[in-house]
């Protein structure tokens, strides 16, 4: 592995998450961090068989056939609303 876990990298981290340690907690955490990297340093001697995946289930696209179309002419719609110049007046904004 490229870092090397010590008192002061614990301490430095400590310190960070702005935590006191007693002399005692500091060495065990060192022991936990080590150990918890040597089992992280497992996976990274692992040989996948497969393809990396984002999801566990492929995910495809499922899309519709649509046909453009107009049931109401725009006219007629215009023609139903409040308009200004042939624009649709909305709310006033506050």
């Amino acid at each position: 592995m490229g870092i090397e876990i010590d008192e002061e990298m614990i301490e430095k981290v400590a310190r960070i998450s702005r935590i006191r340690l007693a002399p005692d907690e500091t060495k065990r955490l060192l022991n936990d961090f080590k150990e918890i990297l040597s089992a992280f340093s497992m996976l990274d001697e692992a040989v996948p068989d497969c393809e990396p995946a984002f999801h566990p289930i492929e995910i495809k696209n499922y899309v519709r056939e649509d046909e453009p179309e107009t049931r109401i002419p725009p006219d007629e719609i215009i023609e139903n609303m409040d308009t200004h110049q042939r624009f649709i007046k909305g709310p006033r904004m506050q």
